[in-house]
């Protein structure tokens, strides 16, 4: 597991111990998260509704190179819209509202493609794909604290490349029944990643693969098939493990294909 590197000494240089353990870094303190917490929060939603978030990459119309210009973009929009900043200056996000229905959830997004085509006006392109097929300048970090900090603490990962997905939170009904949803869905995991494959190329290059940006998101710690957790007892214990050691903060650092 990669231990971050922000806001601590590294020990073994200040004191010539090479057992001696470096300080954690200071987290930004948060609301503790608990298991009466996570039953309320995974309780209270309707069950099977639904809403997904995309992520496009924003590109030059002549050269079809990535460009980094999400601030102008978001620019265009009041805060009501359904666009996002992303990891980097190159990429936006398309976020739905929640939706009873796949259906509803499709027509929204097809929706805020089509209202970000009209506002962009040729001046701007997107595309949708997990990896751009020829592009290496990736463009800048977003100006945004979190990013900045995931670039600061996964430095080499979250400057490698560009990586976008498709993330779709669905309301199981019941904290127990999301539990045991979790635990039995991973099993179909590989069956998933393999209907999503998008990505054969990557800086010019046929990867060989359908899908390089599986093996690119694996960069990042906490990635891949999540373990199972049994009990909500046993993913809160293992989310203050994490942050004890200076791991990682929250659940928001956790990146396994299925959250």
């Amino acid at each position: 597991m990669t231990t971050p590197r922000r806001g601590h000494e590294d020990a073994r240089w200040r004191t010539g111990d090479a057992h001696a353990v470096a300080q954690a870094p200071a987290w930004a303190a948060g609301e503790p998260l608990t298991v009466e917490r996570c039953r309320a929060v995974f309780d209270e939603p309707p069950p099977f509704t639904l809403g997904v978030e995309e992520e496009l990459m924003l590109v030059d119309p002549e050269s079809l190179d990535l460009a980094p210009v999400n601030e102008e973009v978001i620019a265009l929009f009041d805060d009501t819209s359904p666009y996002r900043k992303e990891l980097r200056a190159t990429q936006i996000e398309l976020v739905t509202p929640v939706c009873a229905t796949a259906k509803e959830a499709c027509e929204a997004l097809a929706d805020a493609r089509a209202t970000l085509v009209a506002a962009l006006d040729g001046r701007v392109r997107i595309l949708g794909a997990g990896t751009h097929p020829t592009s290496t300048a990736w463009g800048s970090v977003s100006a945004d604290e979190r990013y900045q900090m995931l670039a600061d603490e996964y430095e080499w990962a979250a400057l490698r490349s560009v990586m976008c997905g498709l993330h779709v939170h669905v309301a199981v009904g019941g904290a127990d029944r999301t539990l045991a949803v979790h635990n039995a869905l991973r099993t179909y995991l590989p069956e998933l990643g393999a209907l999503a494959t998008n990505s054969p190329f990557a800086e010019g290059r046929d990867t060989g693969l359908c899908s390089i940006r599986a093996k690119l998101n694996e960069m990042f710690p906490r990635s891949g098939i999540p373990p199972v957790f049994e009990t909500w007892q046993d993913y809160v214990s293992f989310l203050d493990w994490g942050r004890r050691g200076g791991l990682f903060p929250d659940p928001s650092h956790l990146w396994w294909d299925l959250r």
